[in-house]
């Protein structure tokens, strides 16, 4: 069972509304995609991160930050809004536990509404 605290669901809506609204340097049909921490299947906090970005050094520095700050979280996970899963989605899945070296969530939100989680 996991829990989302509603500070990681105000970052995640808050990255969707910045995006999608044109508020960000992104084209607001970008992906929107982010790192889920927290610690004991407690998602605490959600950090934002370009799709175009996720292989390269940015992400790691992002983490190590995020660490920096918060000792007691780690990578849990990861989120896109998207429709469907795809093969890009398991390699970006696989490629996060290889990194960090435990079992890592994939969350895939529709902008419709529902969502679903995957481990």
């Amino acid at each position: 069972k996991i829990k989302v605290h509603p500070l990681a669901m105000v970052g995640i809506s808050d990255h969707y509304t910045r995006v999608t609204a044109g508020g960000t340097p992104l084209s607001s049909d970008a992906p929107v995609v982010g790192l889920l921490f927290g610690h004991d299947y407690v998602v605490e906090d959600a950090v934002d991160i370009a799709w175009d970005d996720r292989n390269s050094g940015s992400t790691s520095t992002k983490i190590n930050l995020h660490k920096a700050v918060f000792p007691m979280q780690r990578v849990l996970g990861w989120y896109r809004v998207g429709d469907a899963p795809n093969e890009e989605d398991l390699k970006y899945t696989k490629q996060l536990q290889e990194q960090q070296k435990c079992s890592i969530a994939f969350c895939l939100m529709q902008a419709s509404g529902t969502s679903w989680m995957e481990d």
